[in-house]
């Protein structure tokens, strides 16, 4: 079987902008163009990620960087959980080669680090992310009775993609006696919004195709008769964390913090027409109210300086679950 290509040029160029060299940027770019070894697969993708550093003074840095990503690529959905699959060739596609993903992303970030004394600095950051993407495919759903009848459903629609994040950490060394300190206190903001149109047509609407003898060329189902929905998601956090890593001695290190989360969710569904194009109902809105804390315990004892043992233990939150939001209306 022949390789298919692959061509990824790219470039990555930096230096100062001044002659005292307190502005520097750095220029990465990628492009690249790849075949498949699965029968119509393809992507393209093109990355700029530009940036630029300013050192206001000796006590303060000031960075701003952007990334753009635009990806187009043969959506495929791999080949169905059964063992006749296997007499097939390895680069069957069962969709259509017109199945397509696309995405487009801007990213920008700002981060400033400032230094109030020898023990004391702040970190800040604030970024922004925009995606937008589209999908249009025919996904394999199940092999007939006779072992190569593949019923197929079809599925389309936009999706975006919104987040906003405020980051800031206060960094300070001391001493009590002879046990020195890190500690770093922090505050984060996080916004998330994640909304898309759910159109999908069920396997009665959507041709089928032959797994050993594929023909090509079926039309998108002009209903979507298995869901048609605008949906839309959106998250608000606040977390407030503070550690504290402590050199008990020159071979001991304790390190003891915790986090707080305070989560907020706002849930809204609409049903649309058959075509996927207008609402057909009001929309409903669920709202939801999480938090927990999150401990982190950790300790280093070196025995030998090439010899380091250590235990740790923590806790993360992930909001999988859900409870109604106790708060006013108005506050949730």
């Amino acid at each position: 079987m022949t390789r298919p290509s692959t061509y990824r040029p790219s470039i990555d160029i930096s230096g100062p902008l001044n002659s005292d060299k307190t502005l520097l940027y750095r220029l990465n770019a990628a492009y690249e163009n790849s075949g498949s070894f699965i029968d119509f697969g393809d992507q393209e993708v093109l990355a700029i990620a530009p940036a630029l550093s300013y050192k206001i003074g000796d006590a303060t840095t000031l960075t701003l960087e952007y990334e753009y990503l635009k990806l187009d690529r043969t959506y495929y959905d791999g080949l169905l959980p059964d063992p006749i699959v296997f007499q097939a060739p390895i680069s069957r596609f069962l969709g259509e080669p017109g199945d397509r993903f696309s995405k487009e992303t801007h990213s920008v970030f700002l981060n400033i680090n400032h230094r109030f004394s020898e023990n004391i600095r702040l970190r800040s950051g604030f970024s922004v992310t925009l995606d937008d993407s589209e999908e249009s495919e025919f996904r394999p759903n199940s092999i007939d009775a006779d072992g190569r009848t593949v019923q197929r459903r079809f599925a389309a629609g936009p999706a975006y993609l919104q987040n906003y994040s405020l980051q800031n950490d206060l960094i300070g060394n001391f001493s009590t006696g002879s046990i020195q300190h890190q500690v770093l206190v922090g505050l984060e903001w996080n916004k998330y919004i994640y909304g898309y149109d759910y159109l999908r047509s069920s396997t009665a609407l959507t041709p089928s195709i032959d797994l050993f003898n594929p023909v090509y060329g079926a039309s998108p189902p002009s209903e979507f008769d298995e869901a048609a929905s605008r949906d839309r998601f959106e998250r608000n956090t606040i977390a407030l964390y503070l550690q504290d890593q402590v050199t008990l001695l020159p071979n001991l290190k304790l390190l003891v913090g915790g986090r707080y989360d305070f989560i907020h969710r706002k849930n809204r569904s609409q049903q649309l027409d058959s075509f996927g194009r207008d609402p057909i109902d009001d929309a409903t809105v669920e709202r939801l109210y999480d938090e927990a804390f999150s401990p982190r315990v950790g300790i280093v004892y070196q025995p030998l300086p090439p010899i380091s043992i250590y235990a740790s233990y923590s806790r993360s939150f992930n909001p999988s679950s859900h409870k109604r939001c106790s708060y006013p209306q108005s506050l949730c």
